[in-house]
């Protein structure tokens, strides 16, 4: 039963360059048909700015804020940290950080401004899988990385960690930089927003924005 009359969920992601989509989507399709994960080849190649976003208005005023938002945005330079464990239980890049190791606060000042124009847009349905946490959120927490192996890697960690060392003997660290030039919004649809969600999970590209 769903406790919320829209069954979508929306994500604002950025959209990694050819280069580093390519690599990124070729360690995903290991992880998934070497090693079977399937979380995050249930999505496309993105670092996630805004994710799991439900919305109390017509998606039309959502696309009003984005194109207000993103119409003179400047483009944000990421870094590439290649291939790593990304928080105890998955694997992902690591793109969080500047070229001198310090944050990408152009990345952070992007996500701030990007939760703080679409907070009033949303609601919270209160059976969603990480529903408390996500209430709390604000974009100061940010971490930017782009995940291979997602949600399911918990489920078997010494595979997930095997997975990690066979995707680093085929050299898939991928590009030291990305421009950072295009944000899309997607839609999500599922049968089950309160559990493996990505098992049934469809999607589309509702817009892309080309920044600065």
């Amino acid at each position: 039963m769903l406790d919320h009359p829209s069954p979508f969920r929306y994500g604002i992601f950025m959209r990694p360059g050819p280069a580093f989509g390519e690599t990124a989507l070729r360690a995903m399709e290991i992880a998934h048909r070497q090693f079977g994960f399937r979380a995050a080849i249930s999505y496309p190649p993105h670092t996630t700015l805004v994710g799991s976003l439900a919305l109390a208005v017509p998606e039309r005023k959502l696309l009003d804020v984005l194109d207000k938002l993103l119409a003179s945005r400047a483009a944000v330079r990421m870094w590439n940290k290649g291939l790593d464990s990304q928080f105890g239980d998955s694997i992902g890049y690591n793109v969080n950080e500047d070229g001198a190791g310090g944050p990408n606060r152009r990345l952070r000042e992007l996500v701030t401004d990007l939760f703080t124009a679409v907070e009033p847009l949303r609601t919270h349905p209160p059976t969603d899988r990480g529903i408390a946490k996500r209430k709390l959120e604000d974009g100061s927490g940010f971490e930017g990385h782009l995940t291979v192996v997602g949600h399911d890697g918990v489920d078997n960690l010494a595979l997930t960690w095997e997975c990690l060392e066979y995707l680093r003997t085929l050299g898939l660290d991928g590009p030291a930089t990305d421009p950072g030039d295009t944000v899309s919004l997607y839609r999500f649809h599922s049968q089950d927003w309160a559990g493996r969600y990505w098992e049934t999970m469809q999607w589309a590209v509702m817009k892309s924005w080309k920044l600065g």
